[in-house]
C-alpha cells in the first residue's frame, strides 16, 4: 500500500514474515516493523491507524469476496464527503461482494457473521437487500435483527438531522 500518508510493504521470505510502515513524514510518525504471525494480506493506512486485515484461505470465492469488499470499502472510507458521485459509484461496487459475502453466511448458518457485515456495512439498500435474502430463506431471526438494525440507524440518522444547526442573527 502506497498513499500519500505512507508505505506498507510486506516481506515473506524463509526467514521472516513481517510488515513494515513507512511515514512519509517522519516528524509525525515513525517508522516501524512487526511481525506478521496472522497472516494479514491487506492493508491501509491513514494519519490515524493502520488497518491490517487476514483474509484466510486465499485463493477461495469468499477470500476474493472479502478482499473485493474490503478494498471498496477502504476506498469509501477516505474519499471526501463532497465527492457524491465518487461515494455513490463506490459504495455501488462494495455492495455485490457485501450481498454475495451475507448470502454466504447465511448458506453456511453463520448468522452472526451475516449480522457483523450488515454492522460494517448499513447502507440503507444493502439493509434491505440483506432483510430481502434472509426472509426468501426462512431466516425470520436473522431477518428480524437486520430489521433492528434498519430501524437503529434510521433512528441516527433522525437524530443528526434533529440536531441544531447554529443559527445567525444580525442586529441591525
Amino acid at each position: 500500500v502506497y498513499n500519500e500518508v505512507g508505505m506498507v510493504r510486506h516481506t515473506n521470505t524463509e526467514e521472516e514474515n513481517s510488515i513494515d510502515v513507512e511515514f512519509h513524514d517522519s516528524t509525525l510518525h515513525h517508522s516501524f516493523r512487526i511481525n506478521n504471525i496472522m497472516g494479514h494480506t491487506l492493508a491501509a493506512l491513514s494519519t490515524k491507524a493502520l488497518v491490517l486485515i487476514p483474509l484466510c484461505d486465499l485463493g477461495s470465492e469468499k477470500s476474493e469476496l472479502e478482499e473485493q469488499f474490503w478494498r471498496k470499502q477502504l476506498a469509501l472510507s477516505s474519499v471526501p464527503s463532497y465527492k457524491s458521485e465518487e461515494i455513490a459509484t463506490l459504495t455501488k461496487e462494495v455492495l455485490a461482494p457485501a450481498v454475495k459475502l451475507f448470502a454466504h453466511s447465511c448458506k453456511s448458518d453463520n448468522d452472526l457473521r451475516a449480522i457483523e457485515l450488515c454492522e460494517l456495512f448499513s447502507n440503507p439498500q444493502f439493509l434491505q437487500l440483506a432483510f430481502r435474502y434472509a426472509t426468501s430463506t426462512g431466516k425470520a431471526s436473522l431477518a428480524e435483527k437486520v430489521t433492528n438494525l434498519k430501524s437503529s440507524n434510521n433512528e441516527q440518522d433522525m437524530c443528526r438531522r434533529r440536531s441544531p444547526s447554529p443559527s445567525y442573527q444580525f442586529s441591525g
